[in-house]
């Protein structure tokens, strides 16, 4: 229950920074915790036990956010959700984790249901997809950016390493938007070894992890890595403020670490540094790349 209250409380703080942004006339900010409160909220639907009221009502709050976040980024002035709507969730998203969920007011509801069957009688855009869909309990991670290569055949004396990406800690899990990682291998100058591999958006996650459990097959033999080269993980996620897919970290493992058996690497700041002169550690926090090696040779 304490972590259920825990998680309610940073989504209120979200919800009310939005709501804040919203009242002093800050329409873009405001949009934009619009939206990362929903897919916190999302999220948690995702990958939490809830009961069917508590899911009910949770995804209608996420909806109405996104809805008031798409009036917000309207040029009609047409407001089909009103801040004055928006404020009366407050008590009802506090009251999540309560014995006692309360009743979303019936003409907020009504007011989302008009929008619904009118978003239903016409061609859906991409940026409609979750507010049409007010009834949807899950996330969908796609794997739109999914670019994965097969295995290579075995070679005779060749060592192949498959990287299983397990998770990354993050402090701030639950707010990026369609997290990925590209992966290459690089020499010491920072050219390409082998072709570059993107990983499709994570799995799930929780408050300080993205979970990817994906493996990736490296598309060189070990033995063929020349001297002084890495293998990088750059996670890169889509920044909603800019409309574009942003790095936020990356991560690499030299050919003489490419160990068999699970480890964790560090983190380091963007920009990339391919040839890992300037180095700056993303957090002191204990956070990192949890992988997995498997080498298999014939």
């Amino acid at each position: 229950m304490a972590t259920t209250e825990k998680l309610v409380g940073k989504w209120y703080q979200t919800f009310k920074k939005a709501t804040d942004f919203d009242s002093w006339g800050q329409l873009v900010e405001a949009s934009d915790e619009y939206v990362k409160f929903s897919r916190q909220i999302r999220v948690s639907l995702n990958n939490m036990e809830w009961n069917e009221d508590q899911k009910k009502t949770l995804s209608r709050i996420a909806s109405s956010a996104e809805c008031r976040s798409k009036t917000l980024q309207s040029v009609d002035g047409k407001e089909d959700l009103r801040l004055e709507d928006m404020r009366r969730l407050h008590a009802v998203l506090k009251s999540i984790a309560s014995a006692t969920v309360e009743v979303i007011p019936t003409d907020v509801n009504a007011r989302i249901e008009r929008i619904r069957k009118r978003n239903a009688m016409t061609t859906p855009s991409p940026e409609l997809t979750q507010v049409e869909d007010l009834e949807d309990e899950e996330v969908t991670f796609t794997s739109k950016f999914n670019t994965l290569l097969p295995k290579l055949p075995a070679i005779h004396g060749k060592s192949l390493v498959t990287v299983s990406i397990v998770k990354i800690g993050m402090k701030d899990a639950a707010d990026y938007i369609d997290p990925y990682f590209v992966v290459s291998s690089k020499d010491k100058s920072g050219l390409d070894l082998c072709p570059a591999q993107n990983t499709p958006t994570s799995t799930s996650r929780d408050d300080t992890y993205l979970f990817f459990n994906v493996n990736v097959e490296l598309q060189l033999a070990l033995e063929d890595m020349i001297r002084g080269s890495a293998v990088f993980f750059e996670m890169r996620y889509f920044k909603q403020k800019r409309k574009t897919t942003v790095t936020k970290c990356f991560a690499f493992m030299e050919i003489d670490e490419l160990k068999a058996g699970p480890c964790v690497i560090e983190l380091y700041k963007k920009p990339l540094d391919y040839r890992r002169k300037k180095l700056t550690l993303l957090t002191s926090k204990p956070l990192y790349l949890h992988l997995g090696i498997i080498i298999t040779s014939e």
